[in-house]
């Protein structure tokens, strides 16, 4: 079971109980303890927060639970050192010089937006329909607004429609063109709410060339500030890079998925939008790969810093020095790199060797705080800015550019050996997308530089496979679906998979099943699915884990998991105090392949003391349990072993 909690609270540590509970009741074998707010970055951890989790992890003991800390995500070393962030190039920025010495970008005061304030005219004959603009679903959903506006006279209105509105898209947009690739661009816009229930579905989006390409997303309310369910006229800004397009997509989006009330009272208005080139972006991060460097117009002559100008690291301004042969009126050129978040936050450069002594301080600090478990998850996932850094050509020393799928290869392989340095016995798990072909290894991806082709040779061969790619659509010429493909590629490949899935959502399960049957049916020697992770996107026990059972059960009767049958049978009924009760177990190998690497473990109640376990069992006085390891059970064998205790 997969559950993210940041453990901030009693009622936090309550949840997870509540849920821990319901999942050993129903036959779930661990929980893969994901944190929320970056709990397990910190360097130390509070006695408040080392207390709750104390509570979860002798929790999980006495239920016989396998707690596995998530963590090492692409996002993480930016979070700990801000220094280590992704970075865009910015080429050729053209910035005149003024008197005095000041400096601005040259076409700043071009707004590449066409009727930015909604105030041409429309046609006679379609009214919601201002020039320049597209509004998809015009007169039902989004209006041109006579009545409302920050200047002039008109804006653009949602207004949401009631539940039961069928229409896919619900988009305000524009092409922008006359843009400079690589350069850097503002985007301003003035927002006014009337009671809006959901502003999480309302989304902006600059798409590049490829449409699929989405170069900046603003989405879950990310503005700063936050937009108000009610307010007046606010202006918003957000920066971003064009890449290699020259022209982009805007889209103001109301998705599809937007809740509200049956009168349709919500209503959001967009006026004077703005999009202008500006200069050097804040922060301003240099490293030796990714410098500023400030040219005259011709690019002949490189100008120096502290001697022919100075920037202002908290404003980003250049000014010239007093001495500098640069002139009034002169153009410089000006190239930099700017913090890559292109939705939310950066990823940290995996180029750095400062991004991997993070990992490592991140691993031993979750070893230290899980009582050195037996196992760790990489997150990596969803890694939608890679391969940018210019280091990354003499860093990875492959003799070429690297490629994305290189570069992620890299990456996850250094941290899987950062792991196993801290622990060698580890069992590593990692989430399947960034190096599937069938989910997001995928050409072109985000902004992503380069080809993820291969991006999956960075996985070590015993690392397992959460796969969490469910889609049942499109399906492929041999009437396949991108499940089906996932689960079978990584088996092709030899790598043990556990079916990451439910997501809110039993008919996910059931698509599981039938995935599965498929597969078995059409390839006999397919047997890489060795379990199954109910995932949510919710941490509310009540909502997100109510169907553990249901869940749990449809496996069961599929005759999935467990993947061994089990009997145990007592010599005696009735027994003293001191007296001896020997126990016969029995496994069978009920799958129709061989299963390796197996751990039994029994659990012994506090009635009984343990006196002796046949076959090499080990028995452990902190967990009061007896393991045996079992190399390899062939299909339709059987372990037996035996056990005693004492009566007390």
């Amino acid at each position: 079971m997969y559950y993210r909690s940041a453990l901030s609270s009693q009622t936090d540590v309550d949840n997870l109980k509540k849920v821990m509970n319901s999942a050993a009741e129903n036959g779930y074998t661990g929980i893969v303890l994901a944190d929320k707010g970056g709990a397990y970055l910190t360097v130390q951890y509070t006695i408040g927060y080392i207390g709750r989790f104390e509570q979860v992890y002798n929790e999980a003991k006495r239920l016989g639970l396998e707690l596995i800390p998530a963590k090492f995500n692409q996002t993480d070393p930016y979070f700990v050192d801000s220094t280590t962030a992704e970075l865009f190039p910015v080429y050729d920025t053209d910035y005149i010089v003024n008197s005095g010495g000041s400096t601005s970008v040259s076409n700043n005061s071009t707004n590449l937006v066409k009727n930015p304030g909604f105030e041409e005219a429309p046609s006679p004959t379609d009214l919601n329909a201002p020039p320049e603009w597209l509004l998809d679903n015009r007169g039902t959903i989004e209006f041109l607004d006579t009545k409302t506006s920050h200047s002039g006279q008109n804006s653009v209105k949602f207004q949401y429609p009631n539940p039961q509105a069928t229409e896919s898209y619900r988009r305000v947009n524009q092409k922008l063109t006359d843009l400079k690739a690589f350069s850097a661009y503002e985007l301003t816009y003035w927002i006014k709410t009337e009671n809006v229930t959901n502003l999480s579905d309302f989304h902006i989006t600059l798409y590049g060339a490829n449409f699929s390409k989405p170069i900046k997303i603003l989405e879950k309310n990310g503005s700063s500030p936050k937009i108000l369910p009610t307010q007046e006229w606010v202006q918003y800004k957000l920066i971003f890079n064009t890449l290699d397009n020259t022209s982009l997509g805007l889209y103001f989006d109301l998705k599809s998925d937007a809740t509200a009330d049956p009168i349709g009272s919500d209503k959001i208005w967009i006026d004077d939008v703005a999009s202008r080139e500006v200069g050097i972006t804040l922060p301003i991060i240099e490293r030796p790969s990714s410098p500023i460097v400030v040219n005259n117009l011709g690019k002949t002559k490189s100008y120096v810093a502290d001697i022919d100008y100075n920037i202002d690291k908290s404003t980003g301004l250049i000014t010239i020095l007093s001495g500098s042969t640069i002139k009034t009126g002169d153009h410089l050129k000006v190239s930099w790199f700017q913090k890559a978040d292109t939705n939310g936050y950066p990823p940290a450069s995996a180029c750095l060797d400062k991004t991997f002594d993070i990992y490592d301080k991140i691993g031993h600090n979750l070893d230290n705080l899980f009582h050195q478990p037996k196992g760790m998850m990489l997150s990596f996932d969803e890694w939608r800015v890679a391969n940018w850094d210019p280091g990354c050509n003499s860093y990875l020393n492959l003799g070429h550019v690297p490629t994305a799928g290189e570069y992620i290869a890299n990456t996850t392989s250094k941290v899987q050996s950062i792991l196993k340095k801290i622990n060698p016995n580890y069992q590593l798990y990692i989430w399947n997308d960034m190096y599937d072909p069938y989910h997001n290894a995928i050409d072109p991806y985000y902004t992503v530089n380069g080809s993820m082709a291969n991006s999956w040779l960075g996985l070590d061969h015993n690392t397992i496979i959460m796969n969490w790619q469910g889609s049942q659509a499109p399906l492929d010429s041999s009437g396949n679906s991108p499940s089906y493909n996932s689960l079978k590629f990584f088996h092709d490949k030899g790598f043990k998979q556990i079916f990451a899935g439910y997501y809110d959502n039993m008919q996910t399960i059931t698509n599981a099943a039938n995935t599965l049957n498929k597969l078995e049916t059409d390839d006999t020697d397919f047997n890489g699915v060795d379990g199954f992770m109910y995932t949510s996107w919710s941490d509310d026990p009540d909502i997100g884990y109510k169907d553990l059972a249901a869940v749990a059960n449809q496996f069961k009767l599929a005759g999935r998991w467990p993947v061994v049958e089990m009997s145990l049978a007592a010599d005696r009924q009735v027994v003293t105090p001191g007296g001896e009760i020997s126990y016969n177990i029995t496994f069978n190998n009920i799958k129709a392949y061989n299963i390796s690497n197996i751990l039994i473990k029994m659990p012994l109640n506090n009635n009984v003391v343990f006196v002796s376990a046949a076959d090499n069992g080990n028995y452990s006085a902190d967990t009061n349990t007896i393991t045996w390891s079992v190399a390899n059970l062939v299909q339709g064998a059987q372990f037996k072993t035996s056990f005693i205790v004492k009566a007390k």
